[in-house]
């Protein structure tokens, strides 16, 4: 007979206690985004369609970042009724994975639309722009030997 899912049942709790979609849109009201956006682009100044148009790109990215952190709080957070302090310190395996993947993604598509931005705002103001620029990542998209086996 299987066991019924119960206080031990760790598994029962990390499913159980996901947090949900709800849970942070609740603390990301409208008017936070839009005083968000504001500062980014006014900090960005952008000119013209395009260039505003990255600022706000930017602008959402960093959003999607704060969130990322909030998600990762909240998953810490779900977890300090773990007996075992190292359980207790990261969010569980399964969203860890998660949280790196997602975090280096945005973080990718934050630094691709800064460079465009400042290459175009370079171009308007008449300095030279590279004509190739190179970001060094470590980041292959693929696992090392030892953990697809």
């Amino acid at each position: 007979m299987a066991k019924a899912a119960g206080p031990d049942d760790l598994e029962f709790h990390h499913f159980r206690r996901r947090v949900t979609h709800d849970d942070l849109t609740d603390q990301c009201a409208e008017d936070d985004w839009q005083t968000h956006r504001t500062n980014i682009i006014d900090a960005l100044a952008p000119v013209g369609a395009l260039e505003t148009a990255l600022a706000e790109h930017v602008a959402s990215v960093l959003w999607r970042l704060r969130r990322v952190m909030m998600y990762e709080s909240a998953s810490i957070d779900e977890r300090q009724h773990l007996e075992q302090l190292s359980a207790r310190l990261l969010p569980h395996p399964l969203d860890i994975d998660k949280i790196i993947r997602y975090e280096a993604h945005l973080r990718r598509l934050l630094y691709e639309a800064l460079h465009e931005l400042e290459a175009m705002q370079d171009a308007r103001h008449g300095k030279p722009t590279p004509l190739l620029r190179v970001d060094v990542n470590n980041d292959t998209g693929t696992r090392p030997a030892a953990e697809s086996a």
